[in-house]
């Protein structure tokens, strides 16, 4: 965790100075100064964690000293964050010509003082880490490398009580065992260890047994004790799942609660304990001498610690699982119905992806879920096998950060976000988990910590964001879903200042149409931003953020949006959705059908990705040759001249790798021709004629083509005669289509389908 922050600020630092290199100047030369200091620091702490990290388990000072160094790096980045980012913001007529004007400058002097004030405080907690580092002995390493490694565990005390339970395969055994050695009839205490490497299944195994037989004893609890454990709230979860009362928790917490579990029948999981340190703190509040029959269950991942903890006798060390044994748990996890099947080569990928995971129940379920985000493709899968390096086996740490940095993965199924900082990508796992929901309804203790560095936002309630974000300044996102936002929207208000450097804004409005507040358009920091459902008006200052990399507005139809005409020359946004939507001046920018043909004024440069529909408008040709870098085009409501334009001779889009149209019923006899042949990128088509065509003499298709779908068409002829001579095809959709005869023999037909 201390590496992936060092990182993050080490690559913000970079990408500054950067930005700065052309800069001149006295006050830009102290910021210079200033910032290479700090990407100087960085890769100084960095230099010295790998050994701090492997001598963490014998010292409290060393642990000590890795939370300092990740909390150090954490308050720099949120300096950066803040205070260049306003400095920047005053640069409206170009790269700092504000500082011309006397009001800009004196303004850009203070922000710049403060900036160089917080730096100083850094170096002074810089200069005690260097001493404390001294004083633990932590060697320096001049070649310590630029990985990171994130903390992939994160979710454990979520899943310890989840209701659910996981596939068990080859542990059969296992279970019985340990549920016979818990069960049988023996007054005394007696402790179980199980232990094996990172994700071979304890946590899964400790927790099945845990289940079953908690019901035979008086209390029970479950708790995630983890690397960096903090016994004062470990003791206080153990207390409170017992059924300790609120006054004896108040008081001598560790005494009264000795007194419950002696007089008690107990069974307590102890999840991921990694030193025998963190279990000499908790063993006093156990007794010891005990005769009532209670159990105490322990996972870790060092078989040292286990037999330490519960001696040989109880000890139980869970392997990896063998081949048949892994293979079984794959597919059985991939193809949840006997009814399903995948096609041989796909299945050939997923032995070898089984064989990747090395034996790991934990690394192969991850695998899967990178695998049910894709198409089954031997394309797709391959991506994922790709991915997961040689180096990778048996480690599943490296399996598991493929499901947070597996760039692939977010091309496939996250389209919009390819350039959006790696935190966000957090926003679709969450919503289609639920996870917001479950956070509102943990203690203010566990929300407040996750909120200070990821996310908040309403769970249906007004009062969540005012209640837990007690520092907006350090606010990453902010996601605003339900009916009633109308609190929601005066904290914005009363906390507009410190959000002003908000990366991601997410508003979902589900009621009665309602104004966005004007207070939007000054978040200068917002990269992503996402406006779904009702809404009278999109305030036009939005084209001033000019750190937009991503804008969807997508509103109901019933009241249909005006959106600014300022959103069309936003030089810098990457990834535009417009669904649903009116645009003022409409005559000057867009064409109306009845009317006559007005140049677009597009400045729209970067656009990597664009989605337009509206039944009433289309983009002209002089707007086309303003998006010379889009990559991925969506238009509904594609007339006769959008084909012209994407036929010509010389395509005016030659990045262009994925096309997606639909247009209206031009009728049979007057279906005008798609040329789609000189586009050399392009991989995936999606085409829905609403009529009849011949495919053979209405489209060229792509050379390169790797997907197509074909929707609502009725097709004259057999497409299959043009599709066949496209040699890496490898999926072909035919949706609500109406075809007589489909053939896919001949020699050399289809070489790559799936």
């Amino acid at each position: 965790m201390a590496e992936a922050a060092i990182t993050a600020v080490i690559n913000k630092t970079v990408e500054i100075a950067g930005n700065l290199v052309t800069e001149t100047g006295s006050r830009i030369y102290h910021l210079q100064e200033n910032v290479s200091w700090i990407e100087r620091q960085m890769r100084s702490l960095r230099s010295y964690l790998k050994d701090a990290e492997s001598k963490k388990a014998n010292s409290h000072e060393v642990a000590n000293l890795i939370i300092t160094i990740r909390d150090l790096a954490q308050d720099v980045e949120d300096i950066l964050d803040t205070y260049l980012a306003e400095i920047e913001s005053h640069n409206t007529k170009g790269r700092f010509q504000f500082l011309k004007c006397a009001s800009s400058a004196l303004c850009y002097g203070v922000k710049a003082n403060n900036f160089a004030l917080e730096i100083e405080k850094i170096k002074k907690r810089a200069a005690e880490l260097e001493v404390s580092r001294v004083n633990c002995g932590i060697e320096v390493d001049a070649n310590a490398g630029a990985g990171t490694d994130a903390d992939l565990w994160h979710s454990r005390k979520l899943f310890l009580r989840a209701p659910h339970e996981s596939k068990i395969f080859g542990r059969e055994r296992i279970l019985e065992k340990q549920e016979v050695e818990m069960l049988r009839e023996d007054k005394g205490s007696i402790i179980i260890s199980v232990v094996g490497p990172a994700g071979v299944g304890k946590t899964t195994v400790a927790k099945r047994s845990y289940r079953k037989v908690k019901n035979e004893f008086e209390v029970s609890a479950i708790v995630y004790v983890s690397q960096e454990p903090r016994l004062g709230e470990l003791l206080l979860d153990i207390a409170k799942q017992v059924g300790l009362s609120e006054d004896k928790m108040k008081e001598n917490l560790e005494y009264n609660l000795y007194l419950l579990l002696q007089e008690k029948r107990y069974v307590i999981l102890l999840d991921d304990i990694w030193d025998v340190k963190t279990w000499d703190s908790l063993r006093y509040i156990f007794p010891s001498n005990s005769e009532n029959g209670s159990r105490i269950i322990v996972t870790s991942r060092y078989v040292d610690v286990g037999r330490y903890i519960s001696g040989e006798g109880s000890l139980i060390q869970l392997n990896l699982l063998d081949k048949d044994e892994g293979t079984e748990l794959f597919f059985d996890l991939i193809l949840p119905t006997s009814e399903e099947s995948l096609p041989p080569a796909v299945k050939d990928i997923g032995e070898k992806i089984v064989e990747r995971c090395g034996g790991l129940p934990l690394a192969i379920v991850v695998a899967v879920g990178l695998l049910r985000a894709r198409e089954r493709s031997k394309h797709a899968w391959s991506q994922v096998l790709q991915s997961m390096s040689k180096g990778s086996e048996n480690d599943c740490s490296k399996i598991l950060a493929l499901s947070y940095l597996d760039l692939p993965r977010v091309k496939t199924s996250l389209p919009l976000r390819w350039n959006v900082p790696r935190r966000s990508l957090c926003i679709q796992v969450a919503e289609d988990n639920n996870f917001f929901c479950t956070l509102g309804n943990l203690g203010s203790v566990g929300f407040a910590s996750i909120v200070r560095r990821v996310t908040s936002n309403s769970c249906g309630s007004s009062e969540h964001a005012s209640r837990y974000i007690r520092t907006p300044k350090k606010t990453h996102a902010l996601l605003f879903f339900g009916e009633d936002n109308k609190e929601l929207f005066r904290f914005m208000k009363r906390n507009t200042t410190d959000l002003t450097f908000l990366p991601i804004l997410i508003i979902e409005n589900e009621g009665e149409g309602i104004h966005l507040p004007s207070e939007i358009t000054n978040l200068s920091g917002l990269s992503y931003l996402r406006l779904r459902g009702t809404f009278r008006a999109i305030p036009s200052g939005i084209g001033r953020l000019k750190s937009l990399v991503t804008l969807e507005i997508t509103v109901s139809v019933k009241f249909g949006a005006l959106v600014p005409t300022s959103i069309l020359r936003m030089k810098y946004l990457k990834h535009l959705v417009l669904r649903s939507f009116r645009i003022d001046h409409l005559g000057v920018y867009l064409k109306r059908r009845s009317c006559p043909m007005d140049r677009v004024k597009v400045a729209l440069q970067n656009l990597e990705t664009l989605e337009f529909n509206n039944v009433d408008w289309y983009l002209t040709p002089s707007s086309f040759k303003k998006l010379s870098n889009l990559r991925k085009l969506c238009i509904f409501s594609a007339d006769r001249q959008t084909f012209e334009i994407l036929s010509d001779t010389t395509p005016l889009l030659q990045k262009l790798e994925d096309l997606k149209m639909q247009h209206y019923n031009f009728g049979t006899a007057h279906m005008p021709r798609l040329d789609l042949s000189r586009y050399q990128y392009m991989v995936k088509l999606h085409i829905w004629f609403d009529t009849g065509i011949s495919i053979t003499s209405t489209i060229l298709f792509p050379p390169n083509l790797v997907k197509i779908t074909l929707e609502a068409i009725g097709i004259l002829g057999d497409p299959m005669q043009s599709l066949k001579r496209l040699a890496k095809l490898e999926i072909i959709k035919l949706k609500h289509c109406t075809v007589r005869n489909l053939d896919f023999s001949g020699e050399h037909s289809f070489p790559q389908l799936q």
